[in-house]
């Protein structure tokens, strides 16, 4: 189970968290949590709490430093991705994203890139501004306006055949 969460993104992803605590779910679990500022993150004691129940490995970046952080800079990377997967089947791993639209889809495209079925990355974004710029959202796109097309053909049939 790979839980990627991205600033407020991180409360659904703690909801799934804590079931899984509360389950004991023996799966491997990796969490990247990432967030603008370190200040900005939340529930660290929580997750630190839930590496004692679950076989958990979690990785915080924060996009900008601060003098006493501990914890990575940067965003969540195709390296910084392929480190998460470290150990885990990418074809039988599932991930849950949660986060910005440009962060959701970015992340989305490079687990594909290193091996997870397309059916296996489910996501949420906060923002739709953005349009549809992961191949999932493109993929739906299509398989919407193909089913469109196909009533309105099956519609025209039925006229014409009236």
């Amino acid at each position: 189970m790979l839980l990627l969460a991205g600033g407020v993104g991180i409360a659904p992803i703690m909801g799934l968290l804590r079931e899984m605590v509360a389950r004991r779910d023996r799966r491997p679990v990796r969490l990247a949590y990432a967030a603008g500022q370190p200040a900005n993150f939340a529930c660290l004691s929580e997750i630190d709490a839930a590496k004692t129940v679950l076989d958990l490995r979690v990785m915080l970046l924060s996009e900008e430093g601060a003098e006493d952080w501990p914890g990575l800079i940067g965003r969540l990377d195709r390296g910084r991705l392929a480190e998460l997967l470290e150990g885990l089947a990418a074809k039988e791993t599932v991930a849950l994203i949660c986060g910005p639209g440009p962060m959701v889809s970015s992340v989305s495209d490079t687990l594909l890139d290193l091996g997870m079925p397309m059916n296996n990355v489910v996501y949420e974004r906060f923002d739709y501004g953005g349009g549809m710029s992961s191949r999932q959202d493109r993929r739906r796109s299509l398989q919407f306006a193909a089913t469109g097309l196909t009533l309105a053909l099956v519609l025209a049939l039925f006229v014409v055949m009236r």
